[in-house]
């Protein structure tokens, strides 16, 4: 890939890590079995909504607007061709 002369040229380094490393990264949304798989959602962990879309089992949470899917007896047998 070229880059523009302007920035091959300047003399600026690229930082492959970040220089701020005092504070931890921390995901708020948690997708453990604990959580998402007994239907709360994964922000509020409050209960989910059943729902359908487009004929497939959802958990919805409004507060959130998040939708996952549901796991059925399908997801198991499925095969890629």
């Amino acid at each position: 890939m070229k880059f523009p002369s302007a920035w091959t040229k300047s003399g600026t380094k690229v930082i492959a890590k970040p220089t701020d490393t005092s504070t931890p990264v921390v995901a708020r949304i948690d997708m453990s079995a604990d959580v998402v798989g007994k239907g709360n959602c994964p922000e509020c962990r409050r209960p989910m909504q059943e729902v359908i879309v487009n004929n497939t089992k959802m958990w919805a949470c409004d507060a959130d607007r998040i939708t996952i899917p549901m796991a059925n007896a399908n997801d198991k047998n499925e095969t890629s061709t």
